[in-house]
């Protein structure tokens, strides 16, 4: 039995890797889905590649001790006391960045369930799983409990193949995806009343239509620093996804901008999320716009009004930094439903 690396290049200067494996006289070749820059360039790029390359050769270790056992029919040993929590944080930690904040979102949920800082893995059974499930189910909506769960889900499964429970206690459970939360949008003429409607704390009105016309979120408006800022455009690296984003400003825009500082001062100076969403709430009773806006309904309102003008799902997606066409899906089938109800104004041409 043999197993070796073979490194595989990819498109965009990406690497992979692969094992090739000569078991019982039959060669397979087993494709692990990670990735790297095979010439990285930043600090960050480096350090990737060579947490990612130890990773690699861990998998290998443990796929050849995998083999071995099942040459040698050696009974697996089990370690079902392992804190599952310190667990995670490991399994976590040699994930890419822009997994990792789900994972430990996930995490956070797990916690604030069971109660404790630790728990070890012998004492996670399908039945705590599925009173975890009822627990997610109560307390979140849309997507958001599937999502949590799946995150989960992937721990407990590769937590199960390092022998710390001897049967996967996730592999029944599965949680049904519900319909997307469509959230509340502005359309043009509610957001020009919005901008005709004072509010005393002019950063949040501001810094709220700037959102609505560049489809920033919250967090990237709140650290938004004039080194961020150019002459028409804006180039930021997204909180969330930590995926770098060019934005074209409109005129509109650049009105909203307050007068150019320091590079490292910040553009709009914000109060707290919660002190803003206040803001926004009685923004809207005032500008009279009966409808539930939260800071994140800027962003909606921004991808549904360029596709409802117009602009191709696929340029849509990029402008609002969108990992998949299917985040832009939404937004699309958000119009949708604005072009049912225009229609559905047409007088009728019956004589009844």
């Amino acid at each position: 039995m043999t197993l070796k690396i073979r490194m595989v290049d990819l498109a965009k200067g990406n690497q992979t890797a692969k094992f090739d494996i000569h078991n019982k006289g039959v060669r397979k070749f087993e494709h692990l889905g990670i990735k790297w820059k095979k010439n990285p360039k930043t600090i960050q790029e480096q350090n990737e590649k060579r947490e990612k390359l130890k990773l690699v050769q861990i998998l290998a270790n443990k796929r050849e001790m995998d083999l071995l056992q099942d040459k040698y029919e050696i009974e697996a040993e089990y370690d079902l006391n392992t804190d599952f929590v310190a667990y995670m944080d490991k399994f976590i930690a040699y994930h890419q960045i822009k997994e990792i904040k789900k994972f430990y979102a996930a995490q956070r949920m797990f916690l604030h369930f069971i109660k404790r800082e630790e728990i070890n893995c012998c004492e996670i059974t399908e039945a705590l799983l599925r009173r975890f499930v009822q627990f997610l189910e109560q307390r979140l909506k849309g997507e958001s409990p599937s999502n949590y769960f799946a995150k989960l889900k992937q721990i407990i499964k590769a937590a199960t193949s390092d022998n710390h429970f001897r049967r996967n206690p996730a592999e029944n459970i599965k949680v049904k995806k519900t319909q997307f939360l469509h959230k509340e949008v502005l359309n043009f003429t509610e957001i020009k009343r919005l901008s005709e409607t004072p509010l005393k704390n002019s950063e949040v009105k501001n810094a709220f239509l700037f959102c609505c016309l560049t489809g920033l979120r919250f967090c990237d408006a709140n650290v938004l620093r004039w080194g961020n800022v150019f002459s028409d455009k804006i180039k930021i690296v997204q909180e969330k996804t930590k995926v770098p984003l060019t934005i074209p400003l409109s005129q509109d825009a650049l009105d909203l901008l307050p007068s150019r500082r320091n590079y490292d001062d910040l553009v709009f100076t914000l109060p707290s999320h919660t002190a803003c969403q206040k803001w926004l709430k009685r923004w809207m009773q005032d500008a009279e716009i009966e409808k539930h806006i939260s800071w994140h309904c800027g962003r909606h309102s921004f991808g549904t009004n360029l596709i409802a003008h117009g602009v191709d799902v696929s340029i849509a997606s990029k402008l609002l930094g969108h990992t998949s066409l299917a985040n832009t899906q939404r937004y699309v089938r958000v119009n949708d439903e604005m072009k049912a109800s225009a229609i559905s104004k047409f007088p009728s041409i019956s004589n009844n």
